[in-house]
């Protein structure tokens, strides 16, 4: 299986580069200019999430995680060179022994309601994941997560067990909405699924149903 996925990749890379080579002269022009801001993006999509928790292990599947993505930020996020940088935060302290993270939550950030990102969305976030109750895909991480600190408002300080490197990507991706959340099961069948699709810190989502299948509308708050 992996051989074949490799011979694929490698058809596809072949490809690509035929395709660069045929291309007209001002193509290149083309696409190195600015690219336009702003308007519609209309797809198709062959499948449709079974949830809009994108965390739990049977909503996690591609489909569901890109429609969900749009919706709620993150601590870091990743851009097109691959590099991590702040998205809900300004900064973050890191010390070593003990390995503790103390996140500094951007003063203007906030939900679509207004209500401002806090502490207490990174520390609910955090417990989310590790409630045994709740079926997410992924403990990783998080489970290295000691204890919680609320240092402010807007300033929240995590202890862990264990050094974890890759805490830019993998930790807080994204952070949920306390107040919108907090009380609500976080169950496949729980009533968050349809409440983290109207609660998010850039955009929001509208999802309607008929004959032909499911529309679904994201639009920037």
């Amino acid at each position: 299986m992996q051989r074949r996925a490799l011979s694929l990749l490698a058809g596809a890379a072949l490809v690509v580069l035929a395709l660069s080579a045929a291309a007209p002269a001002g193509t290149a022009k083309q696409s190195a200019a600015t690219p336009k801001t702003g308007g519609t993006l209309v797809f198709g999509a062959e499948q449709e999430p079974e949830c809009w928790n994108a965390v739990l292990a049977d909503c996690s599947l591609f489909w569901g995680t890109l429609l969900t993505q749009p919706m709620l930020q993150s601590a870091y996020a990743i851009y097109p060179d691959y590099s991590l940088r702040p998205q809900l935060v300004s900064s973050t302290t890191v010390t070593t022994n003990p390995f503790t993270l103390t996140y500094n939550i951007r003063p203007e950030a906030k939900w679509n309601d207004n209500v401002p990102v806090s502490a207490d969305d990174f520390i609910y976030t955090w417990k989310s994941y590790v409630n045994p109750k709740n079926a997410v895909s992924s403990r990783e991480g998080w489970d290295q997560i000691k204890s919680a600190k609320k240092l402010s408002a807007k300033k929240v300080k995590f202890t862990f067990k264990t050094p974890y490197a890759p805490w830019k990507s993998q930790l807080f991706t994204p952070v949920f909405p306390s107040h919108a959340l907090q009380g609500r099961t976080s169950t496949r069948s729980g009533t968050s699924r349809s409440r983290i699709r109207k609660m998010g810190s850039r955009s929001r989502t509208a999802r309607t149903c008929g004959a032909g299948g499911s529309r679904v509308l994201s639009s920037r708050s």
